[in-house]
């Protein structure tokens, strides 16, 4: 049976058991659901179909023949002169449940808070605009604007003033040579853990945004946890020495005591560098350097990201993560090991 003759047994069929205006809503809904379960003509059905035609087969022959409504011949056969192939028409897809405008709204939302998670931006989009949209239509319109989410990177909270201090002491050793840096001892201190943790934060910015304000994360300088203090410097001195609990003035006293003043010998040129934590600045500390005669590098403050240890404290901690370390002791060991 064609679907022509399909739709006149149903048509007639109808007329007798529904009123006309239930009538025509079945009718309407059953010609549909028949439009899509129809057999679909294959590639190499339509070239044989346009072939068959070009010989001058009726459309009758070839809809009964291949099993298809006339219909779908006439449309083969349309699409041939308008496009020269037998190939479907590009569709159009599912219409955009936002507007060129919405969406310029949209990103003008996001860039305005970019650490705005993705439902949270849906919410505003919806609320304020009443535009509905699910989340994931909301971050595939951020990713079409170039602003998908990322992880924000650290960085230091830095005033104004800060800022200032930092730029000034770049300028002051912008012109140090490489055999100047080789003598500075780069010392800081680092806790390790069994299982290193990773907080993320994502946010919404484009290429180049990475340290920008608004886009990191800021982190101020913290203690806790087993700590070990490490040094280096361009010669190739390498210390590392395990903390027992916190660092506080005294316990760091006996590490300058321990390992720098040891080093400290006459024509040898060494500059001690350390960072502005609390027991790095107390005056019994700065009264210990000035009496043992250590030449100490003026340092900014909340500038961590200008010494070179951080490097290698993240390249160790790398090491580590990869090692399976059960106890506290094989932890400490381990580090040892690498900073050797």
């Amino acid at each position: 049976m064609s679907f022509a003759d399909l739709i006149c047994c149903i048509d007639n069929i109808g007329k007798k058991m529904y009123s006309q205006m239930h009538y025509k809503v079945l009718l309407e809904a059953l010609i549909i659901i028949l439009l899509v379960i129809m057999p679909r003509l294959s590639r190499e059905q339509r070239i044989q179909v346009q072939t068959l035609r070009e010989e001058g087969i009726s459309i009758n022959v070839l809809a009964e023949r291949f099993n298809v409504d006339r219909r779908t011949i006439l449309r083969l056969g349309q699409c041939v002169r308008e496009t020269g192939r037998t190939d479907d028409r590009p569709r159009e897809g599912r219409p955009r449940i936002s507007s060129v405008r919405e969406d310029r709204i949209l990103r003008r939302i996001a860039t305005g808070d970019p650490q705005q998670v993705a439902r949270t931006l849906r919410q505003r989009w919806q609320q304020e605009h009443n535009v509905q949209a699910s989340t994931r239509t909301v971050a595939r319109r951020l990713c079409e604007m170039g602003l998908p989410g990322r992880i924000a990177k650290k960085k230091p909270l830095l005033t104004q003033q800060h800022r200032r201090q930092c730029l000034e002491w770049a300028r002051d050793h912008q012109n140090w040579t490489l055999d100047q840096w080789r003598n500075v001892l780069f010392t800081d201190e680092t806790p390790i853990h069994l299982i290193q943790g990773n907080q993320r934060r994502y946010v919404r910015r484009q290429a180049g945004q990475a340290l920008q304000q608004g886009f990191t994360r800021p982190t101020v300088h913290r203690g806790g946890g087993r700590m070990v203090w490490g040094a280096f410097s361009g010669n190739g001195l390498r210390i590392l020495h395990t903390i027992e609990g916190t660092i506080n003035t005294e316990r760091y006293i006996q590490i300058l005591q321990q390992h720098i003043i040891p080093l400290n010998l006459p024509g040898r040129n060494m500059v001690f560098q350390q960072d502005n934590a609390t027991p790095h600045k107390s005056r019994r500390t700065l009264n210990f350097i000035e009496e043992n005669g250590i030449e100490l590098l003026s340092w900014p403050p909340q500038s961590p990201d200008l010494s070179p240890i951080e490097n290698l404290w993240s390249f160790m901690k790398g090491r580590l993560e990869e090692l399976r370390i059960g106890t506290t002791a094989e932890l400490i060991a381990a580090a040892h090991a690498e900073w050797a």
